[in-house]
């Protein structure tokens, strides 16, 4: 199944990003931090759809592989790819 979601976020602005991850804007201060958080959340919306929720797993939720680090946090230190790769996992039915 392919999802629309890289449509949903389709001319996306850190402002508007900020805004649905419950997030201040000034945390996508690196011009390539908002196109990495939303290709995650594309590939994030591959294993579930609802937008709301994988908004809150970005911000919220910590993944013990990743030392108990967020989404967010992760792809913010530059590992958006190693996020992906898990959500690629996840979706073939590994656990994490």
């Amino acid at each position: 199944m392919t999802s629309p979601a890289p449509l949903a976020f389709a001319g996306m602005g850190a402002e508007e990003l900020a805004e649905m991850l419950g997030v201040p804007a000034g945390i996508f201060a690196d011009r390539d931090s908002a196109p990495a958080v939303l290709r995650v959340m594309a590939a994030a919306m591959e294993v579930n759809d609802d937008i709301d929720a994988v908004a809150r797993w970005m911000r919220d939720i910590p993944v013990a592989v990743f030392g108990d680090r967020t989404p967010l946090q992760l792809v913010l230190e530059g590992h958006a790819q190693a996020v992906v790769d898990y959500l690629a996992s996840i979706s073939g039915g590994a656990t994490g």
